[in-house]
């Protein structure tokens, strides 16, 4: 408790000083959020939703999307390797399978696991913003958004530069990155390249990492047409990242592609949005890296989906519907060779009351190959109180189906399990926004009712883990929210948040149990952009996070930096006081680890 007495202090005194800012501030009436098909304003948003935008993450001490998502409240990143090679994403107490990420629309699910839905290629330089959408999401983005969403937005306002940058730092970390901006009068393109590597900051924990992406936008009078793709190359040594920590030999190289084309069409009312993607991934490991024939498997997944959708406005509010069919299938040595097929169709339907009550509700159907039809129904609810608050309000179910690894998957110290069913949740929540032109708070509660959850457990340590539906859950949480996107001119930005969740144990006496209410009982997240005169800033960010089955730690990064117009330079500094800690498995995570780069921005006719 005597967190959250901290964070009200610094909040307070925030929101002070702000009465006596006479700078130009942030709008967030021009700001617009995609928490679901129909887009408006962030400050209309009726969902506890967070919203980190690009020059803030550029800022960061991160060198991934991975690690921009430690620094939100609300979201639990457990990374086993560093600099986002391998880390799990969970939201609210939920599981790494509950998650949904899209990037530019393109949902990014993977039907063998929900271990690589963070393999994304995208450069930070070029994300315009990033979404996270806590609670429940299926009747927006479909089942697997169980428990939230996180959508990555590109950006589109990229000058004609040639941008190359350098990177070296502790345990032989370095980076070469290029990309370039070719903007015209009807055609825009952005191509970029990165390639990563480290020894290791403990044996057998070095990798590699390449990564290619490219997007491109036609304009044709009112309409528009873009393409995205994008490959990811990773390597590691994944010393005890899997099974027992004793395990130091292991090995995993991944592969991710994506493509999508997708277009906005614009007819009378109406905005209509086809879009095509496929999504593949390749993922190998070895037990022992030495000798790859002891143990090894290859698991080949696919993901292609076709969506149409549109939005139309009226006086009496604005209209969603939309279709999509998504196919999904797996090769595999160890799972065999799978496929799903999903049809779904949804509509929604959004309107304002006397400027005071916005209602927004909708209903979602998706036809599953493997278990039938399920209905997703919602509605969300908030009342203008005055000109900058708000309360809000949602209900809404959730669906998740069983990965192939949930079904199938078989080794020495796991047994799968086919006749799992789906895990199902009821959500509701609410809260109170303030949202004056350059400040949001949020202060929120929420209830989760889970049902027929999927966890791996065992009745002894010496039996295999084994999938099972084991009743339910009750998931609740206090979450309090602060973003000030500051008009001080020696201060950008002060993130706090504080987020509490308690649950209801739902694996039997007696058994062991993997990831049931393995989550973040309290949080708390600061974060401080500075910016001292034309060319110094700095970053300071502080996390405290006391996990259910983990020890509690701190963690105080630090990032210091000087701008020119087509040159920077900058010191990162993470770990600042050398604390042990573990995220997941038992796996260490690195000390103090010092690193440093230069970029340089040159434009080009």
């Amino acid at each position: 408790m005597r967190y959250l007495f901290l964070v009200i202090n610094l909040l307070l005194v925030h929101l002070l000083s702000a009465q006596e800012d006479t700078l130009q501030s942030v709008n967030l009436d021009a700001i617009t959020v995609q928490e679901s098909r129909l887009e408006f304003p962030l400050n209309q948003t009726m969902h506890a939703i967070t919203r980190i935008n690009g020059d803030v993450i550029r800022k960061m001490n991160v060198q991934s999307i991975q690690q921009v998502l430690q620094y939100a409240g609300g979201v639990d990143l457990r990374q086993q390797g560093v600099h986002g090679i391998q880390g799990d994403v969970s939201i609210r107490g939920g599981t790494f399978d509950q998650v949904l990420v899209l990037l530019d629309g393109i949902p990014l699910n993977d039907p063998q696991t929900g271990h690589h839905l963070l393999n994304l290629p995208v450069p930070l330089e070029w994300i315009d913003h990033i979404e996270i959408l806590k609670g429940p999401a299926a009747r927006r983005y479909g089942p697997n958004a169980f428990t939230g969403a996180i959508q990555i937005i590109t950006r589109e306002d990229v000058p004609r530069t040639l941008n190359l940058g350098v990177m070296g730092g502790a345990y032989g970390t370095g980076e070469a990155s290029a990309s370039v901006a070719l903007p015209g009068d009807k055609m825009n393109q952005w191509i970029s390249f990165s390639r990563g590597w480290s020894e290791g900051y403990r044996h057998n924990t070095d990798y590699n990492l390449t990564n290619l992406y490219y997007k491109g936008r036609a304009q044709l009078d009112r309409h528009s047409i873009e393409f995205l793709a994008a490959h990811s190359d990773r390597s590691f040594g994944a010393n005890g990242f899997y099974a027992s920590p004793d395990f130091t030999e292991q090995f995993e190289s991944i592969q991710t592609s994506i493509v999508g084309v997708k277009a906005n069409l614009v007819q009378n009312r109406w905005l209509w949005k086809p879009q095509l993607s496929w999504r593949r991934n390749q993922d190998e490991y070895i037990f022992v890296r030495s000798n790859p024939s002891l143990y090894r498997n290859l698991h080949i997944s696919q993901v292609m989906t076709a969506e149409f959708n549109g939005t139309g406005a009226y006086r009496w509010g604005q209209l969603g519907a939309g279709v999509a069919l998504q196919g999904a299938s797996l090769h595999s040595n160890n799972l065999g060779s799978r496929q799903r097929t999903i049809t779904s169709g949804y509509l929604e339907y959004r309107s304002e009351w006397w400027n005071k009550l916005i209602l927004n509700g909708g209903l979602s159907a998706h036809y599953y190959s493997d278990w039938g039809l399920r209905l997703f129904p919602g509605m969300d609810a908030g009342w203008q109180l005055g000109n900058h608050f708000r309360l809000f309000g949602t209900i809404g179910s959730t669906w998740r189906a069983p990965t192939f690894t949930d079904l199938y998957y078989e080794d020495q110290a796991n047994v799968g399990n086919p006749d799992l069913q789906p895990e199902s949740a009821l959500t509701y929540e609410g809260g109170l926004y303030w949202m004056p032109s350059h400040t949001s708070l949020r202060v929120g509660y929420f209830v989760r009712d889970g049902k027929d959850l999927i966890d791996w457990t065992k009745p002894e340590s010496s039996a295999p883990w084994h999938p099972d539906n084991l009743g339910s859950v009750t998931y609740r949480g206090w979450e309090l929210e602060y973003q000030w996107w500051s008009t001080l001119p020696w201060l950008n930005y002060f993130y706090s948040s504080y987020n509490y969740i308690s649950g209801t144990n739902h694996v039997p006496e007696g058994q062991f149990s993997r990831y049931a209410l393995d989550h973040l009982r309290h949080q708390v997240q600061f974060q401080m952009q500075f910016q001292f005169g034309r060319r110094w800033n700095a970053t300071w960010s502080y996390r405290y996070l006391d996990r259910v089955n983990l020890d509690d730690y701190q963690l105080v990064d630090v990032r210091a930096g000087m701008q020119w117009d087509r040159f920077e330079w900058y010191l990162q500094l993470d770990n600042l006081f050398n604390t042990s800690y573990t995220e997941t498995n038992l796996v260490p995570m690195p000390g103090r680890w010092l690193q440093a780069g230069l970029r340089f921005h040159l434009p080009y006719r």
